[in-house]
């Protein structure tokens, strides 16, 4: 697999944020050259700046995925989208223009260069689910109008948007459907679970549960 992306030219959308920053540093070390396209609205620049420091086959494009993009390149990663609940809750717009605009113009810049498209989804479009765990032919339990939808309903249409584009345009991708991600560089006020919980028992205060625990 390392050998796959020696020498090609490769997009990371969301590339500042924590799971960005891990792929593109598996990038580099396979020799590929990444450009990163981030606004750094949720993400830490200080971190991502490390990264780059010294290395030529990493670019940075400072800008909103929500607008119109290209570079000439061989695979798109789009993981741009404010993940944590303290962003979607709050700006559900946001999230929501975030997922649909920023995949939209993803497709369009696979459908131009004939690049692999990766696009990432979420565990939130199973919703509430009634199965678990959840098989990916399972539909999931979504309520469009809850407190959680924008993101929901977002990462939905992301995968409904690509369906059709294969269907219409041809073009090639694939869809990763990632659940609570935990690592290095995460923000401490990231707002869900795992981080939660650690932030809690280093600061030595209880660790919350919400809902009956049974999860």
């Amino acid at each position: 697999m390392e050998n796959y992306f020696n020498n090609k030219r490769i997009l990371v959308t969301g590339g500042a944020g924590m799971i960005g920053r891990a792929l593109i540093q598996r990038l580099l070390d396979a020799d590929a050259q990444v450009i990163c396209l981030d606004n750094f609205v949720s993400s830490n620049r200080h971190d991502f700046m490390k990264l780059q420091a010294g290395n030529r086959a990493l670019t940075l494009v400072e800008q909103d995925v929500c607008d119109p993009f290209y570079v000439d390149v061989d695979i798109i990663f789009n993981l741009a989208c404010p993940a944590s609940p303290t962003h979607f809750l709050n700006e559900g717009l946001t999230s929501l223009r975030t997922s649909v605009l920023g995949c939209w113009n993803a497709i369009s810049l696979s459908q131009k260069t004939s690049a692999l498209l990766v696009q990432a989804s979420t565990s939130e479009v199973y919703g509430d689910p009634l199965v678990h765990p959840q098989p990916e032919d399972y539909r999931g339990w979504v309520n469009s109008h809850g407190p959680r939808a924008a993101y929901d309903e977002g990462k939905r249409s992301t995968e409904a948007m690509l369906f059709h584009a294969k269907k219409e345009q041809g073009i090639d991708y694939r869809i990763a459907r990632i659940f609570n991600t935990y690592g290095p560089g995460m923000r401490l006020d990231d707002g869900r679970a795992i981080a939660n919980f650690v932030i809690s028992a280093l600061r030595g205060k209880d660790i919350v549960l919400y809902g009956d625990g049974t999860q």
